[in-house]
């Protein structure tokens, strides 16, 4: 069996480490883009989240301000009803 040279194997290591390091930095690279896009997602789930409760608590308001209204109307029909069998 040859033996190979102390020189070339260390040039063979070293290309290795210079591969996995540069396979690293790309795996790192592809996490960090990763995570940015799942905060981008976030963020923008949480806005949308936000705008849906703004919608609804507007449309409790409104049910609220038209219920009210509508009973405040029939105690008055109720009231002048009640007016005009008195006299």
């Amino acid at each position: 069996m040859a033996r190979i040279p102390a020189a070339v194997n260390l040039q063979i290591s070293s290309s290795q480490r210079l591969d996995t390091n540069l396979e690293k930095g790309r795996l790192k690279e592809m996490l960090q883009q990763q995570e940015d896009r799942a905060a981008d997602m976030r963020q923008d789930t949480e806005r949308k989240l936000a705008e849906l409760r703004t919608q609804i608590e507007a449309s409790k308001l409104d049910s609220i301000k038209y219920n009210l209204a509508s009973l405040v109307s029939m105690c008055s029909l109720g009231l002048l009803a009640i007016r005009f069998l008195t006299q």
